[in-house]
């Protein structure tokens, strides 16, 4: 996983993780009355009265509507808590491509001839990976290993 990548992922995460908390605290609606609402998914509300008859209506109205924005709320927060953890976990391991393509220039193939090797160099030198300094130094270490060769 790139760095990249997993900073989109942290991203997201925490995108999914403010919708969750979001679809979790907003007030929902009660079906049947445009005044009354059944609280919200994390703290659920049976009306004014705590008598049987409003327990009742809260069960028969609200408790499935209740029920559905607790499981898009908890699966949008387990969503949210995988994607930061992977992408935190991808941060935390991913190395910075730049230095990837330099030990890799750094450490020519045995077998390639002199003028890949220059060739790779210089590309990375065009393409701004590696500095004038880094160029000059493994283009020197690829000439030295040349003419130790026998």
């Amino acid at each position: 996983m790139t760095r990249k990548t997993s900073a989109v992922s942290v991203v997201l995460g925490v995108g999914a993780l403010l919708a969750g908390a979001f679809m979790g605290l907003r007030p929902l609606p009660s079906p049947q009355s445009d005044q009354e609402t059944c609280g919200s998914a994390f703290a659920p509300s049976i009306g004014d009265y705590s008598d049987a008859l409003s327990r009742a209506f809260f069960k028969a109205v609200c408790a499935d509507a209740v029920n559905q924005a607790k499981v898009v709320s908890i699966v949008l927060v387990l969503l949210a808590a995988a994607l930061v953890v992977a992408g935190a976990i991808g941060l935390a391991g991913a190395r910075p491509q730049h230095h990837a393509s330099i030990l890799a220039a750094k450490r020519p193939e045995p077998h390639a001839p002199v003028a890949e090797q220059l060739e790779r160099l210089a590309a990375l030198h065009a393409n701004g990976t590696i500095t004038n300094a880094e160029f000059e130094a493994a283009k020197r270490k690829v000439l030295n290993e040349t003419n130790d060769q026998p």
